[in-house]
C-alpha cells in the first residue's frame, strides 16, 4: 500500500463521518421541534377551514392547540408526519453539514 491510499482512506471516513454527523443532528433538530411544526400547519389549515360560528370548538392559542392534538390523536400524534421530513431533512443536512 502506498502513502497516498492511507490518506484518500482517511478523506473517506473523515467524509462519510462528517456526513452521517450531519445528517443526525439535522434529523434529531426536525424531530424535537416536529410539535410546533404540527401545531403551525393546523393553526394555518383551521384558519382556512373554520367559520367564526365553530372556532369557539378549536384551539386559540399554543396549550389549547398542543391539548386538543393529543385528546384528538394521542400524544404520539404531536409526531405525525415527521418520517417523512426526517427522510428529507437527513441528506439536506449532511450535505450541509459537511460542505461547511
Amino acid at each position: 500500500m502506498a502513502n497516498g491510499d492511507g490518506d484518500d482512506e482517511n478523506r473517506t471516513v473523515e467524509a462519510a463521518k462528517q456526513l452521517l454527523c450531519g445528517g443526525i443532528a439535522g434529523s434529531v433538530a426536525k424531530t424535537v421541534t416536529a410539535p410546533f411544526s404540527r401545531l403551525t400547519i393546523l393553526f394555518q389549515v383551521h384558519s382556512l377551514v373554520t367559520t367564526k360560528s365553530n372556532r369557539p370548538k378549536y384551539a386559540m392559542n399554543l396549550k389549547g392547540g398542543f391539548s386538543k392534538i393529543i385528546e384528538r390523536g394521542g400524544f404520539m400524534s404531536l409526531w405525525k408526519g415527521n418520517m417523512t421530513s426526517v427522510i428529507h431533512r437527513f441528506p439536506y443536512s449532511a450535505i450541509n453539514f459537511y460542505v461547511y
